[in-house]
């Protein structure tokens, strides 16, 4: 059984879900939407199955093998840990 098979469907289904929830969640507090924050909504829940993905490969390390495009998500992933150190060191010194 091909476990991640629609992974890539069901990351885009979480964007498209993200972006039509805050759209929705502007017009209902009366906030204009702009589409910077409409598509970091969107980038921001399509990010959503990956992290399931790569917490679950914490305990079962082959899933990880089946990720698809797997370099983009260890790239992101050292961005982001490199970014928070920064940011720590930038608050220490």
């Amino acid at each position: 059984m091909d476990t991640l098979k629609y992974f890539n469907e069901v990351t885009v289904a979480f964007g498209i879900i993200g972006f039509a929830v805050g759209f929705i969640h502007d017009r209902l507090k009366r906030r204009e939407s702009t589409l910077e924050d409409l598509w970091t909504k969107l980038a921001v829940a399509a990010t959503v199955p990956t992290g399931l993905v790569l917490l679950a490969g914490a305990f079962y390390p082959m899933l990880l093998l089946k990720l698809p495009d797997i370099h983009l998500q260890a790239a992101a992933l050292g961005l982001g840990t490199l970014f928070m150190a920064y940011r720590v060191f930038e608050e220490i010194f």
